[in-house]
């Protein structure tokens, strides 16, 4: 089903040079599978939004790609359109972790972003917002993301979704086998808040399984 989204652009100028708002609309789309149509456009987005794999070294992306080798783990895109035109985008994944011998099935939140001249617009929170609402009905315990903790306004958007930084490591293995460790972790619960509070109040780093998102 197609969620319609209504969002005010400010400070638009009519052709009386006065300033005022000005209302317009997108579509918030979700998929299990992605359509052939929209994966070139997807790229695209990507190619865009993530300017830092343009800049990567050879070593780099090679270390890039062994961390992020879960394209297995995808449950779902849920994409932001406007006239056609894909201008917003987040993926869900989901796998089965175990930690403190407790079970969790671990949803993810990743590939958020908005196109360039569509920010501020709230694509991103209508994007996350149904991913939230996907992470649910595929019955997951708590969600997971990785977050650049020196950009207080994604921190503050994941927050508003139930996200809290983890204040710790958390563990993953590469494709080859190599362990990491990084401390860019936020949870939240989804449908298990008693196995967040756990994750949230324990001591040893959470061990998300093979490959990030």
């Amino acid at each position: 089903m197609d969620i319609i989204i209504l969002s005010r652009r400010k400070n638009h100028r009519s052709c009386y040079n006065t300033r005022m708002s000005k209302i317009d609309w997108f579509i918030i789309q979700s998929y299990t599978t992605l359509p052939d149509a929209l994966k070139k456009p997807l790229q695209e987005l990507d190619t865009l939004c993530f300017t830092w794999q343009r800049t990567v070294t050879p070593a780099q992306k090679k270390e890039n790609d062994d961390k992020f080798c879960s394209g297995a783990d995808i449950a779902g895109y849920v994409l932001a359109m406007e006239a056609g035109r894909l201008i917003g985008e987040t993926k869900i994944c989901k796998r089965t972790i175990t930690f403190e011998h407790h079970v969790i099935l671990l949803g993810g939140i990743g590939s958020v972003a908005t196109h360039p001249d569509k920010r501020l617009r709230g694509v991103a929170k209508a994007t996350v917002a149904r991913a939230m609402e996907m992470l649910k009905d595929l019955g997951c315990d708590i969600a997971y993301l990785c977050v650049d903790e020196r950009d207080p306004r994604k921190i503050a958007l994941y927050r508003s979704f139930g996200f809290d930084l983890l204040y710790r490591p958390h563990t993953y293995l590469g494709k080859s086998g190599k362990r990491y460790t990084d401390t860019d972790a936020m949870i939240a619960p989804v449908n298990a808040p008693l196995l967040y509070n756990i994750v949230m109040d324990g001591t040893a780093p959470l061990d998300i399984g093979t490959g990030n998102w």
